[in-house]
């Protein structure tokens, strides 16, 4: 029989480090620390070795999140809640702000995905805000123009 591996992880809720068994990795379970859930995921080898895959944050690929958990994302790059966007349909102008935060960078929510990393907006919500834009500032402008020329 093989020696046991064990591999370690952090925990996004309290940043607790816990050590499991390789053949755990990609289960979830209740940190020991916190007792809220836990994915594990290959973080950082037991025999000391640094983070895996680990690049300074100026020579991150444009595909790979920054952020390693929501708590290190800046308040404007995180998902706004519902009530944002609800109040966002009654005051335009936080609505545009989303727009262009969203093109002009990732937002990120306060997900993981299968590998422990933060689940970033697609390519869909960067589509909706530019449809947003283009409604905002060529469609109800063009109206009220033909609005105003009518009286």
């Amino acid at each position: 029989m093989g020696a046991e591996v064990y591999l370690k992880t952090t925990c996004k809720n309290c940043g607790g480090e816990v050590e499991f068994l390789e053949e755990q990795e990609g289960l979830t379970v209740i940190c020991p620390q916190c007792s809220k859930e836990l994915f594990l995921y290959r973080s950082v080898h037991a025999a000391g070795a640094s983070l895996q895959n680990q690049q300074p944050a100026s020579q991150h690929s444009s595909n790979e999140a920054k952020y390693r958990t929501f708590s290190e994302v800046p308040w404007f790059r995180r998902e706004p809640g519902p009530i944002t966007f609800l109040l966002a349909l009654i005051f335009m102008p936080i609505l545009l702000a989303i727009c262009i935060v969203a093109l002009t960078g990732d937002i990120y929510r306060n997900a993981y995905d299968q590998d422990g990393k933060l689940i970033v907006w697609g390519t869909g919500n960067k589509v909706a805000a530019v449809v947003i834009l283009v409604i905002e500032f060529v469609i109800f402008p063009f109206l009220f123009h033909q609005i105003e020329g009518v009286r």
